[in-house]
């Protein structure tokens, strides 16, 4: 009897412990960004947002780092080239030369950082990926599917639009190509396991193929892409 009653002190005083320590965490210096509005405009490292304060703390108190701007991840040039979009991993847009806002996800809470984005052939406007493959159109961009809620091995990297725009193709980081709309498939990135992730890719002028990218620049023709020196 002796026994159990120990034991079940042991149980109180380490279920004890354990709850300070989170709300320890909850009280560090990191976690207080986050109170009073705090996690409105801060991001987790990948750039994605919060959908509350409790998730921001949480994150905070498990050593998450936090930062207060979100990276670039990827641009469009306006069809006359004289302007270009920068989208964040937060899903704001900024304007650059001739380039018109067609709206953004600046402010949207975004379990998923944006990863990637295109434009449509007359530049009124683009879509935005996230890397869970989940896609956004603004302007006259079209939605054509996109892969939200599908398990995926890899996350996605990139995205680029069909000449007409009534399609478009992801890229996930080992190679994997998805085609929407009239985007077609030419094939993913074969031959084993990559040593760098594709981070991007290009289409050809025709639609007829495509140009994948790894993290130290090597360039993957797939379809009517040639190779370039």
């Amino acid at each position: 009897m002796r026994k159990a009653v120990l034991i079940a002190c042991a149980i109180v005083a380490f279920a004890a412990f354990a709850g300070s320590a989170v709300a320890g965490g909850g009280n560090s210096t990191n976690a207080q960004r986050c109170y009073k509005g705090g996690w409105q405009t801060l991001y987790r490292s990948d750039g994605s947002t919060f959908a509350s304060q409790d998730a921001c703390v949480s994150y905070a108190a498990h050593d998450g780092t936090l930062v207060t701007s979100a990276p670039i991840v990827g641009m469009a040039v306006t069809p006359d080239a004289g302007g270009y979009w920068l989208v964040n991993a937060a899903g704001a847009i900024s304007l650059h030369g001739d380039a018109s806002s067609h709206g953004s996800l600046a402010g949207a809470s975004l379990s998923s950082p944006i990863v990637g984005m295109a434009r449509t052939p007359d530049g009124g406007g683009y879509w935005l990926v996230n890397a869970a493959g989940g896609v956004f159109g603004f302007g006259d961009a079209t939605f054509h599917g996109s892969l939200a809620g599908v398990s995926l091995s890899s996350p996605i990297e990139g995205m680029a639009g069909t000449p007409d725009g009534g399609g478009y193709w992801l890229v996930n980081a080992a190679g994997g190509v998805f085609g929407f709309g009239d985007a077609t498939f030419y094939g993913p990135l074969g031959g084993g396991p990559l040593t760098y992730p594709i981070v991007d890719m290009a289409p050809t002028a025709d639609g007829g193929g495509y140009w994948l990218v790894d993290a130290a620049g090597d360039i993957y023709p797939i379809g009517d892409a040639t190779p370039l020196s």
